[in-house]
């Protein structure tokens, strides 16, 4: 049967290893499919998650304080954050966006990639 892990904060370290994995605040960690770390009333700290998917979040996930993420469908949000990986780049860089063309002021219509190789000058690899 699916374990479902959670790690709640207080004056414990979280860690949540499996399929619904949350871990919370406090030093948290979380890993597996659902990983996560402080959804739910969130109470920052440690943060990292590092993988899974295949729905619900989809995977990773974090939100604050110290984050990183890692794999599958990362999201790290806020604070410190760092993120590796995202497993759908190519799609999204072939996706059409509207931005501010920067030395007109007015909106464009690109590709993700065309549109931050304008802004930035730097190509999504």
């Amino acid at each position: 049967q699916n374990a479902y892990s959670k790690g709640l904060y207080g004056n414990t370290p979280s860690v949540a290893v499996g399929k619904n994995s949350i871990a919370n605040g406090g030093t948290a960690i979380a890993v597996g499919t659902y990983a996560t770390v402080n959804e739910v009333g969130t109470s920052f700290s440690q943060g990292i998650a590092i993988g899974g998917g295949a729905l619900p979040g989809q995977g990773a996930t974090v939100i604050g304080d110290q984050a990183i993420a890692i794999g599958g469908n990362t999201k790290a949000f806020g604070h410190s954050s760092i993120v590796i990986g995202g497993d759908d780049a190519d799609r999204m860089t072939s996706t059409r966006a509207v931005y501010t063309d920067i030395t007109t002021g007015r909106p464009a219509v690109a590709t993700v990639s065309d549109a931050v190789k304008a802004l930035t000058g730097y190509e999504i690899k």
